[in-house]
């Protein structure tokens, strides 16, 4: 008879550099426990939310939910100072020197350590006391080779970096001399199964040889960088293009990853390759509360937001501006007129305007009317601060100045800023529709001069620090705008509709597209160039205005698309919206993108989670009843090369559509390991090579060929279970116990 042994166990040595933690969710429910509230604020005391969390479960009853996960895994991902406050480290080089020492470490017990592993390696799924959720490792991701199909590569949560040479069947280890715990995101060259990226630990890895050797890559600033990748994607049919998703920005690398270039900022989940037109690719980016959807269609080298219909987005006040260029070398726009801010006609005032610079050197200015050689001098400036990052508005009367700094601008991405000067009252800085800073200091009136008003340049013409990069939609008020006004039309252009629109006293569309003026819509107050301005007609500004208001969310997409019918794609969004939690809506696309629509599930995005007539994808219920989930944690999404109506979506559970994301059913439920079609629960990558599909998820990897009908469990030999704790017995050191992480709790025996 069979012994009753779920699995076997392992010792496995692993030390955690970089947390690889989902994204917090919302916290902005006044009925939160003090707990939840404690570990998502900025500088979370450890010991302070355990006993928290203690105290708040010794009075009521334990209901699992995604603030729950999320502590268990913040617990596990965490380190300490003495005074129980997180810490860690995101240098680089400070990696580098803790892997060596690692490296070190074990090659001194090599080759006579007494230590092997002794699994598990698997999961026994037909032994007589098993799991209701039976599995044995934590995997990340599953990449299969295009070149040769029983080649694959995985990246597992606590384990590093695996490989199989046999689809599967059997599995070996290829990061045991690195520092390397989570690995998020892999990509295999096409042309050559030998050739790997990954990225762990905030580096980025390439080997040439299978994996027997692993060197860093990217130039010097890219190294430095302090990367977090969610996604490695390379060219369909040019290895040596290659573009990554990560937490400070969009790369593209055109030599294989010797250099890389930033071609936008911010943080982005993921991308996708059309099908058959590769100039035109897809990014997913996480702004606020929300995601965006971005288009190129120019092999990647610029994106622009797009998608009317996309959640989250106020399509009907979207716009489109194009703007002018001004480099390093000097070119800027001047004119005869000057208005006189803080004085005169204009003693209140707004500027509003459209910045998008990528660096800077010193302290440039980029609209003035004053000698920016001294902040004293009489005037007005909007200046990139010296800090290389921010930027900030200057006035003074020649005895008395108000400095206010704004954002962070250096990202390369647009930005509306604008400030509001009230002569007697509060003087506000804005950025992107939020209010910034205030300054409610008063001088005098006397800021008028006689320089000249200039875009690009101070108002002598002449300061020695020059602005790089685009501006478009100046707009000068001789009012005080509300922050409503401000944030309402910070992505519309004006008209007679705006409320203060009698009080626009200047209007620099900079719509022209060509030529060296720039026309005052209101006035005659026409800005010439000096230089060699020219104009970004390839970088047209296109401005979206958000419709998510707090505590409402979006902040996580997958997306998917197909050879089946590339001009298709899905889009899995999940987030809060109207009284529930989970899945925010299954969206497609029949138009690359232009415009989308919601297919599932219910009436509204998100809201209150119904079997019958609003299915939540995302939670643990099969009937999708329940609220919430893990759906900031655990997100895959795929659509079948060979059908584009059948769709996959892996939160909890696995769900299937078969007419293409209009209805969802779920086979086989995370605790029915009894089912010839089950996978593990909180599933993390989902994807289709032919009529191979392969599951990574917090059990192992699961692959079918039958599109699903029926999963093998493919994990041989990944020693990546998680154990919280382990005991032997004292008369019998042959049995083993030992608690893990999402599988239960395992008995060796033997």
């Amino acid at each position: 008879m069979k012994n009753i042994i779920l699995i076997s166990f392992f010792f496995f040595y692993t030390l955690s550099l970089f947390a690889q933690l989902e994204k917090k969710y919302s916290a902005q429910d006044e009925e939160l426990p003090q707990w939840v509230q404690l570990m998502y604020s900025e500088n979370a005391n450890v010991g302070e939310v355990i006993q928290a969390y203690e105290t708040y479960y010794k009075n009521h009853p334990f209901i699992k939910n995604g603030h729950t996960q999320y502590y268990k895994r913040w617990l596990r991902s965490i380190k300490r100072d003495r005074d129980g406050f997180v810490t860690g480290t995101n240098d680089w080089r400070k990696a580098q020197e803790l892997n060596q020492e690692y490296k070190e470490k074990l090659l001194s017990r090599a080759p006579t350590s007494p230590w092997s592993c002794i699994g598990p390696f698997d999961f026994d799924k037909g032994a007589v006391d098993r799991s209701y959720a039976a599995g044995a490792a934590h995997v990340y991701t599953v990449e299969q080779s295009a070149s040769n199909s029983n080649t694959l590569y995985a990246g597992t949560a606590t384990a590093g970096v695996w490989k199989t040479t046999d689809k599967g069947a059997n599995w070996t280890l290829l990061t045991k001399d690195m520092l390397i715990n989570g690995v998020v995101a892999l990509e295999i060259d096409h042309s050559n199964e030998n050739v790997v990226y990954f990225e762990g630990g905030g580096i980025l890895y390439k080997t040439t040889n299978g994996g027997t050797s692993w060197t860093p890559i990217g130039d010097a600033t890219f190294q430095a960088s302090g990367h977090e990748l969610t996604d490695i994607v390379m060219h369909p049919t040019n290895n040596q293009i290659i573009f990554l998703c990560a937490n400070n920005g969009l790369y593209k690398t055109t030599d294989a990853g010797a250099n890389f270039t930033k071609i936008k900022g911010g943080e982005y989940q993921e991308l996708e390759f059309h099908p058959t037109n590769h100039n035109i690719l897809y990014a997913i980016k996480e702004i606020d509360n929300r995601t965006e959807f971005y288009k190129s269609v120019d092999g990647g080298n610029t994106f622009v937001v797009t998608g009317t219909g996309w959640p989250g987005i106020g399509s009907t006040t979207s716009a489109s501006f194009s703007s002018t260029n001004m480099d390093a070398a000097g070119d800027y726009f001047s004119s005869a007129t000057n208005p006189q801010f803080g004085s005169g006609a204009l003693t209140d005032f707004t500027i509003e305007m459209r910045i998008k610079t990528p660096s800077w050197s010193g302290d440039p200015a980029f609209f003035s009317n004053k000698n920016w050689n001294s902040g004293m001098n009489k005037g007005m400036v909007l200046a990139c601060r010296g800090n290389g990052s921010g930027w900030k508005f200057n006035i003074a009367d020649g005895s008395n100045r108000i400095d206010i700094n704004g954002g962070t601008i250096n990202d390369n991405e647009w930005h509306h800023i604008a400030i509001t000067y009230d002569a007697d009252g509060t003087k506000s800085v804005y950025q992107d529709g939020v209010l910034i800073n205030t300054d409610a200091t008063v001088i005098s009136t006397a800021t008028n001069n006689a320089h000249s008003l200039a875009l690009g340049q101070d108002g002598t013409l002449s300061y020695g620090d020059h602005f790089n990069g685009n501006i478009n939609e100046i707009r000068i008020w001789n009012t005080v705008l509300s922050a409503s006004d401000i944030d309402n039309w910070k992505c519309q252009i004006v008209d007679n509709t705006h409320p203060q629109y009698a009080s626009l006293v200047n209007h620099w569309k900079i719509d022209e597209g060509t030529g060296t003026t720039l026309a005052d819509a209101i006035s005659a107050n026409t800005l010439t160039a000096s230089g060699t301005t020219t104009w970004s007609t390839s970088d047209i500004m296109t401005c979206v205005s958000p419709n998510l208001i707090a505590p409402d969310e979006q902040r996580r997409t997958e997306i998917a698309t197909t050879p089946a019918d590339p001009s298709i794609i899905y889009a899995l969004c999940t987030g809060k919206a109207n009284g529930g939690s989970g899945l925010y809506g299954v969206y497609v696309s029949n138009d690359e993108g232009a415009t989308w629509t919601r297919t599932c599930c219910g009436p509204q995005p998100a809201g209150v989670p119904d079997a019958a007539t609003n299915q939540n994808l995302m939670g643990w219920d099969d009937q999708g009843g329940d609220d919430g989930g893990q759906y900031y944690y655990d997100l895959a999404f795929d659509v079948s090369d060979t059908d584009a109506n059948h769709l996959f979506v892996g939160g909890v559970n696995l769900w299937i559509s078969t007419d293409g994301g209009t209805t969802f059913t779920c086979p086989s439920k995370w605790s029915h390991s009894y089912k010839s079609n089950y996978v593990h629960a909180d599933i993390h990558d989902i994807r289709f090579f032919g009529s191979d599909l392969w599951i990574a998820n917090d059990g192992g990897i699961f692959y079918s060929n039958d599109a699903g009908a029926n999963f093998n469990r493919k994990m041989l030999g990944i020693a990546g279970t998680d154990f919280w704790g382990f005991d032997a017995g004292f008369w019998d050191g042959d049995v083993m116990v030992g608690g893990t992480y999402h599988n239960g709790t395992l008995l060796k025996d033997c």
